[in-house]
């Protein structure tokens, strides 16, 4: 049986405010329910709809109680905690529901997302704070967490590395094409394995953020490509860095430079302002598309799409690094930008030794313990 909460007012009331109260509160809480229902996202397949259906669900098991209230003034801690107390009977119920797509319970970091979206969207649509800080509820999350087996556990990505790359090319026409759709997304791959690049980091290289040189010391012709490391620190963004990529000693067709060099010259005739990588429609080139284009390929290699993502150029460039024996970590971690501490790195580096480390990723030996043993997953 669901009990209905009933939490004093901390101020007395003027004659005939209360029935005013109950009533506002009342048409509160039936909009909320509404919109969370049928109006706001109905039918969105982001994170931020799912949640919405998620929290409409919760309401319809509780119908005896209201779900949230509105503070008559800022800093209520008794309104602010009984909105609390809604937010933690649904990260309860979310912790013991199981998802319709997977069939799994939801991990801790889901059930926090869909709370955080939920309780922003609420607290923008109504104008008041909801829950405040929440200690209670951040304390629950972190346990959850904590308890969460799997939380520290990453999806089971398989690595492109070089010959898929050399595959893809020798085997499929329809990558070889020159329109642009095709010249950008591989170059968009070749270069995201060669820059261990994150799909979100694709999505703000412009056409001017390319460059290419020639070295007046070997000739050998190179470019950079300035890319914008997707973390943050201290809530500002990571200011642009170089990415290396040179020519290969004997240049082919499939290779990163080559297909940027491709891809430049089809876009001569765009500003510098275009994005140089895009998707199918001419769109910039998201991690959500970026997914998708990888495990398009995934499945011309055969392999199963499902253990590919956006992160598996990355992991397969990485990879291609450590195979040779030659890299340091240093290096590796500022290719890679894994470090906190990356503008220290970066200048410490030199652009012949990013040059070499471009060659080395050419004459990589060795297969992956993923394509070895199916069930091996590196840890995180």
């Amino acid at each position: 049986m669901t009990r209905t909460a009933h939490v004093p007012s901390p101020h007395p009331s003027p004659a005939g405010a209360g029935e005013e109260v109950v009533d506002l509160f009342s048409r509160l809480d039936a909009e909320v329910r509404s919109e969370l229902a049928t109006a706001y996202a109905p039918r969105s397949a982001g994170p931020l709809g799912t949640a919405i259906r998620s929290l409409a669900r919760f309401a319809k098991s509780v119908p005896r109680r209201q779900l949230f209230k509105q503070p008559r003034i800022r800093g209520d801690l008794t309104v602010e905690a009984y909105n609390e107390w809604t937010l933690l009977l649904w990260a309860q119920e979310l912790s013991s529901t199981k998802s319709t797509k997977t069939g799994k319970y939801l991990k801790a970091k889901s059930i926090e997302q869909r709370i955080s979206l939920a309780k922003g969207l609420l607290s923008f649509r109504y104008g008041f704070q909801l829950a405040g800080e929440a200690p209670r509820l951040k304390r629950f999350l972190a346990t959850k967490r904590t308890r969460d087996p799997t939380a520290h556990l990453r999806k089971k990505r398989r690595g492109m590395r070089r010959r898929h790359l050399q595959k893809l090319w020798r085997e499929r026409a329809t990558i070889r094409a020159k329109d642009r759709k095709s010249l950008s997304e591989w170059a968009s791959v070749t270069a995201g394995w060669h820059m261990l690049a994150r799909g979100g980091e694709l999505y703000g290289i412009t056409k001017g953020d390319l460059e290419f040189k020639t070295s007046k010391r070997t000739g050998r012709r190179y470019a950079i490509v300035w890319l914008q490391p997707l973390k943050k620190r201290r809530g500002e963004a990571e200011p642009k860095l170089p990415q290396f990529i040179q020519e290969q000693a004997t240049p082919e067709e499939w290779e990163p430079y080559r297909a940027l060099e491709r891809l430049a010259a089809a876009m001569q005739h765009e500003p510098d302002t275009a994005p140089l990588f895009t998707g199918a429609r001419g769109q910039r080139m998201t991690t959500a598309r970026y997914r998708a284009l990888v495990k398009r390929y995934a499945g011309y290699l055969g392999w199963d799409p499902k253990q590919a993502g956006a992160h598996s150029p990355r992991i397969g460039g990485a990879a291609e690094y450590a195979a040779t024996g030659e890299v340091s970590e240093l290096l590796l971690q500022a290719r890679g930008r894994w470090s906190s501490d990356i503008a220290r790195i970066y200048a410490r580096m030199t652009r012949r030794a990013h040059l070499a480390a471009s060659d080395l990723m050419f004459s990589a030996r060795g297969r992956d313990l993923e394509e070895l043993i199916p069930d091996f997953v590196e840890p995180a």
